[in-house]
């Protein structure tokens, strides 16, 4: 161990630049139906700008989706901070 990282409790200082990551411009955030294949692919296809990322979270959601089918899944999920 240096004598620098010795007066550090084990740590030295690396000198680094960082750049914005890959969300520098924009970070678009989706949630996504369990079942949903193609919102993604969709979204990346329609905003492939530099520094825009998008990131999503997938909710669970029945296979068949119908109008009835969702209003059950809102019934359920009304109240609850995950929804």
């Amino acid at each position: 161990m240096t004598e620098r990282a010795k007066e550090n409790g084990g740590w030295v200082a690396l000198d680094c630049v960082l750049d914005g990551g890959p969300a520098a411009r924009a970070a678009i955030g989706l949630i996504v139906l369990a079942n949903d294949t193609v919102i993604e692919p969709e979204v990346r296809r329609f905003l492939p700008l530099p520094g825009v990322e998008v990131y999503s979270s997938r909710i669970p959601m029945a296979r068949d989706v119908s109008p009835e089918c969702l209003r059950r899944w809102r019934a359920n999920c009304r109240g609850q901070s995950n929804c």
